[in-house]
C-alpha cells in the first residue's frame, strides 16, 4: 500500500517533539522543552483589535491598517471558526483564501486561549513588539542568503486593544510568515521510520505516543525493534548531513542561528527536499564576551547534543542508535559544507 502524500505546507499527520501542543503541562513549559505529540487542531478566532505591520523583503514594517488579530481560543472545534494547527507552542498554521499557508506565530495557546502572569511574554502566548520585528528582519536575511527559503515574513500584528487585560501593561504582536514548508526535521525523521515500516510491509505497525515523552512502535499492543540499516540508514545519514550543510552555511554567511534556535525543530524540509531555517531570532543577539568562532563553535556543539535530547535519552534502543547516526553525520556535513538537500 503506498504511503499517503504529504501535504508539506500543512501536516497534520506528522508526529514529533517541535510542533504540538500537548496536554498536561504548563505552556511555558512545552515552549522550553516540547514533548514528542501529534500535531492537534487549533480553533483561531478574531477575538482582539490590531493594528498590521506589512514587511518588505528586508523585514522593514509599513503601516497597513487596523485588522482583527486572530487567537487561539480555548474551545472545542467548531465549523464557525476557522480552522487552524499546532505549530509550535503557541504558534499556529492557517490556510489563507487564496489557497497560500500563513503561520502565525504566537497566537495564544490551544488549552487557553490568551493570557497567564503579566509581563510573561512567553506565558501570555504572544511575542513582544521588539522580538517580533527581530524574527521579521532575520527571516528575511536568512531568506535573501537562501536559508530559509520555505518561509517568507509578510506582516506584523500588534494588540492594539485596550480590552485585553494586560495591555497597558506591555506592547505585545505576532508575526504572518507564508510558509510552503512546516515539516521540521524532527517529524521528518520519525515519517522516515513509518515510511520504512510500510515499505517492509509492517503496515499493521504505528507510531504510539505515550507518557508525553516517550515514542514506540507498537504491533498489537506489543512493543517491536526496528533494525537501522538500508534505506532507513541512507535517508538518515543524509538528513544529518544536510542539517550540518545547513549550519555550515549560515555561518560561512555571517551569521548565527542563535543559542535559542539550535536544534532540528528550527529548520524544515521543503517539498523540493532541501532543507531551510524556519526560526531565526536568536541569531540576532549581540556577542557579548564571546568570539564570534566561539559562538560558532557553541551553536554547533547545542545543535549536535539536541539530537541525543530529542531522541535518545530515554528512549528505545532504535530510535537513540538514529539520534547517533544524526549527531556523526551532521559534524561530518558541517566539516564538508554538504548540500542541505534530503535523498
Amino acid at each position: 500500500m503506498p504511503f499517503p502524500p504529504l501535504d508539506f505546507a500543512f501536516p497534520s499527520s506528522l508526529i514529533g517533539r517541535s510542533s504540538s501542543w500537548s496536554d498536561g503541562r504548563p505552556p511555558e513549559a512545552t515552549m522550553q522543552h516540547p514533548p514528542i505529540a501529534a500535531r492537534r487542531p487549533v480553533s483561531l478566532a478574531p477575538r482582539l483589535k490590531g493594528v498590521r505591520l506589512l514587511v518588505d523583503n528586508a523585514g522593514a514594517p509599513q503601516v497597513d491598517g487596523a485588522v482583527p488579530v486572530m487567537m487561539a481560543v480555548k474551545v472545542s472545534p467548531q465549523a464557525s471558526l476557522p480552522g487552524g494547527l499546532s505549530s509550535g507552542a503557541s504558534s499556529a498554521l492557517v490556510r489563507e483564501a487564496d489557497g497560500r499557508t500563513v503561520r502565525i506565530k504566537r497566537c495564544g495557546f490551544a488549552t487557553r486561549g490568551i493570557g497567564g502572569p503579566v509581563g510573561h511574554v512567553g506565558r501570555i502566548g504572544l511575542m513582544g513588539i521588539a522580538e517580533a520585528l527581530q524574527e521579521s528582519r532575520m527571516l528575511a536575511l536568512f531568506r535573501a542568503q537562501g536559508l530559509a527559503t520555505a518561509c517568507k515574513p509578510e506582516a506584523l500584528d500588534i494588540l492594539a486593544d485596550p480590552s485585553a487585560p494586560f495591555f497597558e501593561e506591555n506592547a505585545y504582536a505576532m508575526v504572518r510568515i507564508a510558509v510552503t514548508s512546516d515539516v521540521r526535521a524532527d517529524e521528518w525523521l520519525l515519517r522516515l521510520v513509518t515510511e520504512e515500516l510500510a515499505a517492509i510491509g509492517r503496515g499493521d505497525v504505528r507510531m504510539s505516543v505515550a507518557g508525553g515523552e516517550r515514542v514506540g512502535l507498537e504491533a498489537s499492543g506489543k512493543p517491536v525493534g526496528l533494525e537501522i540499516k538500508g534505506r532507513l540508514l541512507e535517508r538518515t545519514e543524509s538528513l544529518g548531513r544536510g542539517l550540518g550543510g545547513l549550519m555550515r552555511a549560515t555561518h560561512d554567511a555571517g551569521l548565527l542561528r542563535g543559542r535559542g534556535s539550535v536544534w532540528m525543530g528550527n529548520d524544515v524540509v521543503g517539498p523540493d527536499l532541501r532543507l531551510s531555517a524556519i526560526d531565526a531570532d536568536g541569531g540576532a543577539r549581540s556577542i557579548g564576551e564571546g568570539s564570534l568562532a566561539n559562538l560558532r563553535r557553541i551553536e554547533v556543539a547545542e545543535y549536535a547534543a539536541g539530537f541525543a535530547d530529542c531522541y535518545s535519552w530515554g528512549q528505545p534502543d532504535w530510535l537513540a542508535e538514529l539520534a547517533t547516526v544524526l549527531f556523526e553525520t551532521f559534524l561530518d556535513g558541517y566539516r564538508a559544507a554538504a548540500d542541505f538537500k534530503v535523498g
